[in-house]
């Protein structure tokens, strides 16, 4: 009994440390992927090559003929934040989105309109052949699904959907500005944003991003001229992992009780 016991807490224990995930396919992935991630890709390359981006010209109101690399950035403080994210990825899982890599989750204080409620950030990195105005249009159209309607600008919002990245383009346009114009001055973009970023110079299209950051160091740099990872665990953003209907805190202390079922049918009604 006792080595069944030790066996299950080896396997808990494995399972785990697969909350530090990375990579998952499109077709499994969910709020729950989400919320068992922590991005190995925190570390910093300082060396990154300039790529020349394309401009809005190169683009018509049409689809894409090639799959674009896209990262598209998740907030919601409104109802149950962690069950929008659910329905967001699904949504846009049918709407020509194939999601390859998310970011972690993120409790942050509120920007520009402080007196709401806190919000849930992430973001996901994927490919499409949608056009980044089509694209536009699918993410304003699951933001109505899910409930968003016009209200203060910056203010709650059960869902805010926005392109932060598509290829290696550059769009300034009356609606829609790739790269989003205000990811230098929001953590709560640039955490997940980083956190979908690795450390290698041999991605073409990485290189490309960072260089569209008009940044020597990319998106780290940024990253790191907000205060990085030392301002992880502070009131105005926190790492964050579901349990039941609570967030906990990555940096916080964790006291964790369980109860281990050794019987044959084993974890059966959350035992």
């Amino acid at each position: 009994m006792l080595l069944k016991a030790k066996e299950s807490l080896r396997k808990m224990f494995s399972a785990a440390t697969g909350y530090y995930g990375g990579l998952l396919q499109s077709y499994s992935l969910s709020s729950y992927a989400l919320r068992h991630s922590f991005s190995s890709s925190m570390k910093v390359s300082r060396h990154f090559i300039p790529c020349k981006a394309r401009s809005l010209s190169q683009f018509s109101c049409g689809g894409s003929s090639a799959d674009q690399e896209i990262v598209i950035a998740m907030g919601s403080n409104v109802g149950d934040r962690v069950s929008t994210f659910d329905r967001v990825l699904q949504m846009m899982k049918s709407s020509g989105v194939n999601i390859t890599r998310h970011a972690c989750l993120y409790e942050t204080a509120p920007a520009y309109v402080t007196d709401q409620p806190r919000f849930l950030n992430s973001a996901i990195r994927g490919t499409t052949r949608l056009g980044p105005y089509e694209l536009l249009k699918k993410l304003k159209e699951i933001e109505k699904d899910i409930g968003r309607t016009g209200g203060i600008r910056y203010g709650p919002r059960p869902i805010d959907l926005d392109i932060l990245l598509y290829g290696d383009s550059q769009i300034h346009s009356e609606t829609l500005i790739v790269p989003h114009e205000r990811i230098h001055e929001r953590p709560f973009v640039l955490a997940p944003l980083v956190d979908l970023l690795g450390t290698s110079c041999d991605d073409g299209i990485e290189t490309s991003w960072h260089s569209l950051s008009k940044c020597s160091g990319g998106f780290f740099e940024l990253w790191n001229k907000l205060g990085g990872e030392s301002i992880i665990g502070t009131q105005g953003i926190k790492r964050v992992l579901p349990v039941g209907n609570h967030l906990l805190d990555w940096c916080e202390r964790a006291l964790i009780m369980g109860i281990l079922n050794v019987t044959p049918d084993s974890f059966s009604d959350g035992g």
